[in-house]
């Protein structure tokens, strides 16, 4: 492909797609629409619709017909079998001549490697890719075997069937010449050109449809970013799987903090429960998403309810250990049992009103609740004053500063009670196959979930 061409009025450089000629101080570029590797369309000069126009050309890709984008004005030129103007020669819109090759100042059309005469219908120079087995080659300077209806040579190289597109048959048995239809056979029949013709056509299609929809893509904001968004999702996705059993620890961490809150701290069995079935269901769901299958279906039903039935002994567990160590502060033995026992009767008292606020109005009346303190009325209530805080001290950041700064000065003065809840949760299994494991290989500590697990426990502490 030639890069630049200068010539006694200016300078073109040619890039993939497009041109730009430089005439004195003036820069001009044109730039041509492909569709199925056929130019359909150029665009000379500036933006506007008047500036693009709508080419039509042969099965050989030379361009006859030209439309106004703009204007809808039609242009036709005609041109004999080798190239030769016929008939009235008008202004061409760009400067493709014959088989889509670049017109010279000198009359002369560059057709890929290189330079053929329109007059004569034929190339100036001998042709630089020769197969002696063919005997219409060993004229070095002829176009297309001498037929230049039936075969075109838009390369300068070696002719081909049908203007080089693929999709057309010899009218002869010579083989197409184009190294994608003709795999080395020489010579080659008539029908296994056909056949591997269509196949060449259809792959030209695939390409073209497929260099469409990412030009597309790359074209929508929405588009181009949800691919970014999307290979970032199957990212996390593969790690979550990879890591379920930690995903699935902070899951049931997180929603044991969230129903604490909720609850004031006296449903730890409730929340425990509650925490532990929602870190047994994750874990459980994306192991069997990862295609392990005992996960799925009722394993993953028995992962749930192992997770809420360990995730409530951890709860009375936590808060057994924390009113026991809270005795033990106050220096005797009897204490420390008094303070244990208070704690073990206040979290089974608080198992009736934890559970009224995860139920609907109706049924926590049947328990003997009032529905004021449900979840949904809670909830609500907290955004109310979360909203009303931030409008009166100057924003959400300002709010959860002070709220965060809040929770640690509680979790501070719980010590006692968030080092007991944390060290049950850190300790205890929290899964069906830690039980087992633990049953099997005896206690173990795991590095990564434990200290969520503390953490979680402690910081649970300061709503009590």
């Amino acid at each position: 492909m030639r890069l630049i061409r200068r010539d006694a009025t200016g300078t073109t450089l040619y890039l993939p797609g497009q041109e730009i000629r430089r005439e004195g101080g003036v820069n001009t570029g044109t730039r041509y629409y492909s569709f199925a590797g056929t130019i359909c369309a150029s665009r000379k000069g500036a933006s506007s619709i008047t500036d693009l126009t709508w080419l039509y050309p042969d099965h050989q890709g030379t361009q006859q017909t030209a439309i106004n984008a703009g204007t809808q004005a039609v242009t036709i030129r005609r041109q004999t079998p080798y190239g030769d103007a016929r008939g009235e020669n008008p202004v061409w819109v760009n400067n493709k001549g014959f088989v889509g090759g670049d017109i010279d100042p000198t009359g002369l059309v560059n057709i890929g490697a290189r330079q053929y005469d329109k007059v004569l219908g034929r190339f100036i120079s001998v042709d630089p890719v020769m197969d002696l087995t063919d005997p219409q080659q060993w004229n070095a300077y002829a176009y297309s075997h001498n037929s230049p209806i039936t075969h075109s040579d838009p390369t300068g190289l070696r002719p081909d069937c049908g203007g080089g597109t693929g999709t057309y048959n010899c009218s002869n048995d010579f083989p197409k010449a184009n190294p994608e239809v003709n795999k080395g056979n020489w010579p080659d029949s008539r029908r296994k050109n056909t056949a591997v013709s269509d196949e060449y056509a259809a792959k030209l299609r695939a390409q073209a449809i497929a260099e469409r929809k990412k030009r597309e893509c790359q074209a929508s904001f929405w588009c181009r970013n949800g691919q970014k968004l999307k290979s970032m999702g199957g990212a996390i996705e593969d790690f979550a799987v990879k890591h379920a059993d930690v995903v699935g620890v902070i899951a049931g961490v997180v929603a044991g903090l969230a129903c604490t809150a909720v609850t004031g701290g006296t449903g730890a069995v409730v929340c425990g429960a509650l925490g532990g079935a929602i870190g047994g269901f994750v874990a459980g769901a994306l192991q069997c998403h990862g295609g392990d299958k005992s996960h799925c279906g009722t394993g993953l039903l028995v992962d749930t309810l192992a997770g809420a039935g360990l995730g409530a002994l951890g709860g009375f567990g936590g808060a057994v250990v924390g009113g026991t160590l809270r005795g033990a502060v106050g220096g005797s033995l009897r204490s420390a049992g008094r303070g244990g026992a208070t704690a073990a009767s206040g979290a089974l008292r608080g198992l009736v009103p934890a559970a009224r606020q995860f139920v609907p109005d109706k049924v926590s009346r049947v328990m003997g609740g009032t529905g004021q303190q449900s979840v949904s009325r809670v909830v609500k209530s907290s955004v109310g004053h979360w909203r009303s805080d931030a409008r009166t001290m100057g924003g959400h950041l300002k709010v959860a500063g002070d709220t965060a700064k809040m929770i640690g000065r509680a979790a501070l003065s719980q010590t006692p009670e968030g080092i007991g809840a944390g060290t049950m949760g850190a300790a205890l299994p929290s899964t069906r196959e830690d039980a087992v494991g633990l049953f099997e290989s005896g206690f173990s500590v795991n590095p990564v979930t434990a200290p969520v697990q503390f953490v979680g426990g402690w910081v649970g502490s300061a709503f009590t």
